[in-house]
């Protein structure tokens, strides 16, 4: 199977669920690699029954609310009975699988310029699309360990001022999803608070373009004022 066509199964099975729309932009992909529709049809639910039979194999384990003691499913995020959040139940930390998948698209194709650690390149324009689109399909994680993270991982790369205009404004657009699902589900968490309330804060990487369109201006104006003179 297509290389490309794999990581885009991967994408739609991350939680677990496929929708109808997920379906058909994978048949689409699939007849435009030159790729029987209903052979990766197979495949797909294929792969999506193993993933639910694991899912079901593993809700069917319980464990004790270490606040309360209330036994609960294993792969619950929180107890139901006192609030407690657990922020263990995903070995593998979202921003680690944001990453790698990202990295992934990268390594399709030899870029002009790729900024290691911030993540953000300067190539081709079907390839900053699609490094769009996996930043706008990526799913928020709901753990608060993870979801902290994440949201810390958006903002780095929203403030990078070395990559594509288009991708920092999908990565701030990501982290702002991710800061009101944050908000819904940590209202009274201090330490989640804390970021949210940081990030609400001005800032140049969480400034719109328009923001910072009439700041660089004020600031030229200031130093042509102060050039001519008529500023002392």
């Amino acid at each position: 199977m297509n290389q490309e066509l794999e990581r885009l199964i991967e994408a739609a099975l991350v939680d677990g669920v496929i929708e109808e729309s997920e379906r058909q932009v994978i048949r689409r992909k699939a007849e435009k690699l030159g790729e029987d529709p209903d052979e990766i049809e197979m495949i797909l639910n294929s792969k999506l029954q193993t993933l639910q039979k694991q899912q079901k194999a593993a809700a069917q384990k319980v464990k004790k609310c270490p606040s309360c003691g209330a036994t609960i499913e294993a792969l619950s995020t929180s107890c139901g009975e006192c609030g407690y959040v657990f922020t263990d139940v995903k070995a593998v930390g979202s921003a680690q699988r944001f990453a790698d998948g990202l990295q992934a698209i990268y390594n399709e194709k030899k870029f002009s310029t790729v900024v290691s650690g911030i993540g953000d390149l300067m190539g081709t324009s079907a390839h900053i699309q699609k490094v769009i689109s996996y930043i706008q399909n990526f799913p928020i994680p709901n753990g608060k360990e993870d979801l902290f993270e994440f949201i810390i991982v958006m903002r780095e790369r929203a403030g990078s001022m070395t990559g594509n205009q288009q991708v920092s404004k999908a990565y701030r657009s990501k982290k702002k999803e991710a800061i009101e699902k944050a908000s819904l589900l940590f209202p009274n968490d201090p330490m989640m608070q804390d970021l949210i309330n940081k990030n609400k804060k001005f800032s140049w990487s969480n400034a719109t373009d328009q923001q910072k369109f009439f700041i660089g201006g004020a600031i030229f104006l200031v130093i042509f004022l102060i050039i001519c003179g008529i500023i002392s």
